[in-house]
């Protein structure tokens, strides 16, 4: 199974994500290729030279510190156990939970690589069967963090020990922060001429029927007239599951109620116009094909939507609505009534901000208008194309909040600081409990890592505690 494609490693005191099997103490023999045997359990010295590769490839660097493949194992072997100790205490981890974070996961994957093809190309295989292949490290990695939280979550920080902490940075050393801005934005439709429309509708249901009687290729079609970037490389083909998400769902409805070898009428989604042709399908798994096209939009069309979108602006402004009361009461892109219309950038572990530096802003033209507003106020209309559907739209920017640049201290930044603080209190808490508690687990490790102390200080706890055992 390839592991190259994992979330970030956290290189610090400790790593907190990974773990498997039960344990036995019987003694065990280290065969070439395995790193470390904790329990029933494995680590393969592949494992830990894909994590530094992976490693390398995300910080940039060529040359990783000497204690990396220290870490890196430390981190196996530390979750190994915490798995083993929550299946122990018996945690709950249910399958709902593990399905959840796979499909998490591939999403992830998908949002990375563009698309679900680029992620089966890289992974060599289909994403379903890749998925079954992540199970089992989703469930043990699963397992680690339920011990690791049952561990630290008696774990409390008191303002005192946070102005402690604080005051031990040396003042060279504090963050410099950088102007952080909260952003929303409503965002309008233009309006295709319903002429355009009714042609495109006409245009479409003419392929759909040249296809069924043999006067034309689906593919071919696609690769000539689709408005998917993607679509002349990949005839409109793509790899979908009715339960992963990740698609529009009246896409996946009309996908779903076709037979094999079967095409939509045109159907109307967020995206554009499609017709669909289901190819294979097995349970929840499917492979389709489909051509998108955008209706043409004129000047005339564009001109109105920002005279809309203006005009709206001049209202919310003299009636005192709240921005995020007009975007759900008046965008036209549904998933924006979620978040009050916030602007939002995903960060390196996965997860998305709403407050971000200038050069956090993946739209430049959204950072470049911002930058000249003040707080609460509302831009004019602009025009911009949605790097999500490739659609021409208008849009109203909202500056919620910003920060002036400043050293980091104890009155603007509390919670930030607070919460490093936590980590570390909880990082040594956690240290405390392994060393105490290392030595119940059989450990054994490759001489390739005698020079790893913290490695050699868990081996030499397990080896006193299984020989006070046998000499019992």
């Amino acid at each position: 199974m390839k592991k190259s494609i994992l979330l970030s490693i956290l290189l610090g005191a400790y790593f907190c994500s990974y773990a498997q099997n039960n344990l036995k103490s019987q003694p065990r023999v280290l065969i070439d290729g395995i790193a470390a045997i904790v329990g029933d359990g494995i680590v393969l010295k592949s494992e830990v030279d894909i994590y530094m590769e992976q490693h390398k490839h995300e910080t940039g660097q060529t040359f990783l510190p000497p204690n990396t493949k220290c870490l890196i194992l430390a981190s196996f072997i530390q979750n190994k156990v915490l798995a083993i100790q929550a299946q122990k205490d018996s945690l709950p981890v249910t399958d709902e939970q593990i399905e959840q974070e796979l499909d998490g996961r591939i999403n992830l994957f998908i949002r990375q690589y563009g698309s679900r093809e680029e992620v089966e190309k890289i992974v060599n295989k289909p994403l379903y069967q890749y998925k079954e292949d992540l199970r089992a490290q989703v469930k043990e990695q699963a397992l680690a963090q339920a011990a690791q939280q049952n561990i630290i979550k008696h774990v409390r920080i008191t303002p005192t020990e946070v102005e402690a902490y604080y005051n031990s940075i040396p003042v060279d050393s504090l963050r410099y922060k950088e102007s952080q801005y909260e952003v929303s934005q409503l965002v309008m439709d233009p309006q295709p001429a319903k002429s355009a429309e009714d042609a495109l509708i006409e245009q479409m249901t003419k392929w759909k029927n040249d296809i069924e009687n043999g006067r034309a290729n689906f593919t071919d079609l696609a690769r000539q007239h689709s408005d998917e970037p993607s679509a002349k490389q990949t005839g409109g083909q793509l790899s979908v599951n009715k339960d992963a998400g990740g698609f529009d769902p009246v896409f996946m409805t009309a996908a779903f109620k076709l037979k094999e070898g079967q095409i939509s009428p045109v159907v109307k989604t967020a995206f554009g116009y499609h017709i669909i042709q289901m190819v294979s399908k097995v349970g929840s798994d499917a492979v389709v094909r489909h051509i998108i096209k955008l209706p043409p939009l004129g000047d005339t069309e564009v001109r109105e939507a920002i005279e809309r979108a203006d005009s709206l602006r001049t209202i919310i402004i003299n009636n005192n609505i709240p921005f995020n009361t007009a975007v759900n009461r008046f965008s036209d892109d549904e998933n924006l009534k979620y978040t009050g219309g916030a602007v939002i950038s995903q960060n390196p572990n996965g997860g998305y901000e709403s407050v971000l530096t200038l050069d956090q802003f993946t739209d430049k033209q959204i950072a470049d208008a911002v930058a000249k507003m003040k707080v609460g106020e509302i831009s004019e209309a602009q025009i911009f194309q949605n790097p999500m559907n490739g659609k021409l739209q208008v849009r109203l920017l909202y500056l919620r909040s910003k920060t002036e640049p400043h050293r980091e201290n104890l009155k603007d930044d509390f919670n930030e600081i607070s919460h490093r603080a936590l980590s570390i209190k909880q990082q040594n808490v956690l240290g405390n409990w392994l060393t105490k508690n290392v030595g119940n687990y059989y450990i054994k490790v490759s001489e390739e890592y005698n020079d790893c102390p913290n490695v050699l200080e868990w081996t030499k706890l397990s080896e006193q505690n299984l020989n006070h055992f046998s000499t019992r």
